[in-house]
């Protein structure tokens, strides 16, 4: 069970429409500008896992996106450089 949860919460993680295109910007002078884009909410819509019809909508500060997009790799990085199979092997 802890196998298929793992694989399926690795599986989101891939096939999450992340943007992974960052635009080259100047540096900026005014430091308000940055803070009021960090606080802009962007609401994104996902697929329920194992329905076609079901959709959840989640909206979240684009600072809040940011760590979650972070978290994320960190983990999947985690998960593929401690590639144990468990006691049972693989």
């Amino acid at each position: 069970m802890a196998r298929i949860s793992a694989l399926a919460l690795a599986s989101m993680i891939v096939l999450a429409p992340v943007s992974l295109h960052a635009a080259d910007e100047p540096a900026k002078a005014d430091p308000a500008s940055d803070k009021a884009k960090s606080d802009r909410v962007i609401c994104k819509t996902t697929e329920e896992l194992g329905t076609r019809l079901k959709r959840n909508r989640v909206c979240k500060t684009a600072a809040e996106w940011n760590t979650e997009r972070q978290e994320n790799r960190a983990m999947l990085q985690r998960m593929q450089t401690n590639k144990s199979c468990g006691v049972d092997g693989c």
